[in-house]
Parts: structure tokens; C-alpha cells; sequence
């Protein structure tokens, strides 16, 4: 009896230290249900932030951009794989703004290795309330840059080589027609 006191005292012991010792978290979370997506919100200061859980399979792409609204204030923007991040959580810094600025904008395509959760966390090094928008926007599939150069290129072989074909056509018909000619036979002599 005595060594399951003792155990159920460590669990209380390391269950409270847990809750003391742990970073609190004052996000708020907002589920963002379709990729065309905007929503205007406040922040009450520099230690809270939200965030936006949405989803995107492999092959869809979207364009984020936040604007801080409260004039002379600026905000951060965090784009991070997965949902329930905890207080201390990774982010991609290609696709962040870790500087405090007036204004981000980036686009995301999702990869078959990305997986299908992600999280945009704003915040700012603002002390006082702080007004923004966020608009996240489905991009529709779009032709890469490299593809107009390549099919401006093929057309050009394309036509470099009907041209090729024409003249060597050209050629061959006059040749066939110089061999139907019929040659000069001279008469034969007369006979004696």
C-alpha cells in the first residue's frame, strides 16, 4: 500500500510540474474549411497569436498573404506542416515572414511528400492591439514558366523541318521526272 502512495504522489508531483514547466500557449485556433478563405481578427498583444489549420492534398496550390490593418503596427506570419502545434513549433522559413512587417504575401504547392495539414500562425512584436488580414486563395494550375520558351522552340523545329522535308520532296520529284524522260535513241541505219 505504501509504494502505490508513493507512485500516486510522483504522478500529482510530475503532473504538476508538467502544467508549471510547460509553455502556455495563447493561440487561438481558426479552422479554415475551403482555400478561398479571408478573415479579419485581432490581436490583443505580443504574447498571443493565431493560428489557421487548413488543408490541401498533393497537387493543389494557394496563395497567403496577412496585412496588418491598425495603421504603424506590423505582423509576423509562420507557415508550418501540421495542426496542433505546440508553443515552441517548426516552421518553413521560405514560406515565413519572421520580421515584423506591414504586409506578407507567398504561394504554396503541395508536394506528395508535404502531407495534407498546415498551419499559418500570425503574431506580432506589437505591444498593443493590432487588427489584420488574412486571405488565403486557391491557385488554379498554371503553366510553368519554362513551358512557353520549350513550345516556341519545338514550333520553330517543327517548321524548320516541314521546310526540310518540302525542298528534299522537291528535289526527288525532279530527279524521278529527269529518269521518266525518255532517252534519244538515234534511228537505226538503213539497211543495205
Amino acid at each position: 500500500m505504501r509504494a502505490t502512495g508513493k507512485t500516486g504522489m510522483s504522478l500529482v508531483i510530475a503532473v504538476v510540474l508538467l502544467l508549471i514547466l510547460s509553455p502556455a500557449s495563447s493561440a487561438t485556433v481558426f479552422t479554415v474549411d475551403t482555400l478561398n478563405y479571408t478573415k479579419s481578427e485581432s490581436l490583443s498583444n505580443s504574447s498571443s497569436m493565431d493560428r489557421f489549420e487548413l488543408r490541401a492534398t498533393s497537387g493543389e496550390a494557394f496563395r497567403y498573404s496577412v496585412t496588418a490593418d491598425t495603421t504603424g503596427s506590423c505582423v509576423q506570419l509562420y507557415f508550418s506542416k501540421g495542426h496542433n502545434l505546440g508553443a515552441y513549433f517548426q516552421y518553413l522559413v521560405m514560406y515565413s515572414q519572421d520580421t515584423c512587417v506591414g504586409s506578407f504575401s507567398d504561394a504554396f504547392s503541395v508536394g506528395s511528400s508535404d502531407g495534407t495539414e498546415f498551419t499559418i500562425t500570425i503574431t506580432t512584436t506589437d505591444d498593443y492591439e493590432m487588427n489584420y488580414t488574412l486571405n488565403i486563395e486557391e491557385m488554379t494550375a498554371s503553366l510553368p514558366a519554362w513551358f512557353c520558351p520549350l513550345f516556341v522552340v519545338i514550333i520553330l523545329i517543327g517548321i524548320v523541318v516541314i521546310v526540310v522535308i518540302a525542298i528534299r520532296d522537291r528535289k526527288r520529284k525532279a530527279a524521278m521526272q529527269s529518269m521518266q524522260q525518255p532517252l534519244y535513241v538515234p534511228p537505226p541505219p538503213p539497211p543495205q
